[in-house]
């Protein structure tokens, strides 16, 4: 622990906040905290909450924090779990810098994932209050909204009726992520993230309407989602013979963005049909992200419904690209 504290205390600078993945995943491939003596471990976890405390050495606090945490006994968790939780959303919610947020919310996220093992601890978060830190993370910046996002679907699976409250204010930060730029496909990016967040949301009167309530709740969801892209291949289509007609709705009570409003203000329809293309896709993501997520057991959905949407777009695809 020492010489993990000499060289953060050495590279303290730029070269440190380049390379601290690598320092602190060598120093948990040692399991130097596993093997520590107890009186040298709570030496260390005291030493932790001091830098903590101070927004001074806060950064170094959260470095060392999230070196411990993946390897943290159970009894130190139970002990501390409840005051470094609310001092990674201390960090969180000010003015640090964004690498110091994403090991706060990596933090967060160790620490939510083992509530399961953590029964004292998990009453505790459970009894909290959600807000402001929800509301923190879903508007997180481009910067560190990757590991927000991570970090918001853990506690959304831990604590979903916490959250109901804010499931307004939540869903339009998440919506908003449908008019993100694209990424090369496949990749693992904020949108696939926000669908994930997405279909975590708590929904009113899910909590106990039982498994098969729950999955209708969560069609309905996804309903809403397949009306937006319909709805947009209406607009990027019009003009075009259909060989099919889709007789899904297009009505859809989310709040989204008017397209010509999207970026600065202009009446370039091919700025609008751009815009609608990325939002076409992004939609995609989110409903793949739905009925993928591990936080829903099973969705109620029509094969047709789900369906007609991908034939729709293939139809067009290989109209335009026959030789394919």
């Amino acid at each position: 622990m020492e010489v993990y504290e000499n060289i953060i205390s050495r590279l303290h600078q730029r070269y440190f906040s380049n390379n601290s993945h690598i320092i602190t995943e060598a120093l948990q491939n040692t399991g130097l905290f596993q093997s520590e003596a107890r009186h040298l471990l709570e030496s260390h976890v005291k030493h932790i909450n001091i830098l903590l405390s101070h927004k001074k050495t806060g950064e170094d606090g959260i470095k060392l924090l999230l070196a411990l945490v993946p390897q943290c006994p159970l009894v130190v968790l139970t002990k501390q779990g409840e005051r470094w939780l609310r001092f990674c959303a201390q960090v969180i919610n000010s003015g640090y810098c964004a690498r110091a947020k994403i090991d706060a919310c990596q933090s967060m996220i160790i620490i939510l994932k083992g509530l399961p093992n953590l029964p004292e601890l998990q009453r505790t978060v459970l009894s909290k209050p959600a807000a402001p830190l929800v509301t923190d993370l879903a508007a997180a910046d481009s910067l560190w909204n990757c590991a927000a996002l991570e970090c918001l679907y853990e506690y959304l699976k831990v604590s979903p009726g916490q959250c109901l409250p804010h499931k307004t204010v939540l869903e339009e930060h998440i919506l908003g992520y449908l008019d993100n730029p694209l990424t090369r496909v496949g990749q693992s990016d904020a949108v696939s993230r926000a669908g994930k967040v997405f279909a975590a949301l708590p929904l009113p009167g899910m909590g106990g309407s039982g498994a098969q309530g729950r999955a209708e709740a969560r069609g309905r969801q996804l309903t809403q989602l397949l009306a937006v892209a319909h709805s947009l291949m209406d607009y990027l289509f019009d003009g075009i013979v259909e060989r099919e007609s889709y007789r899904h709705t297009r009505e859809y009570t989310i709040h989204l963005a008017p397209l010509e409003s999207l970026g600065e203000i202009s009446t370039d329809p091919l700025q609008t049909r751009l815009a609608a293309v990325t939002r076409l896709v992004n939609s995609l993501k989110f409903i793949a992200e739905m009925i993928t997520a591990d936080v829903n057991e099973s969705v109620t959905i029509a094969p047709h419904d789900l369906l007609g949407v991908i034939f729709r777009l293939l139809q067009q695809t290989f109209e335009l690209c026959p030789s394919i």
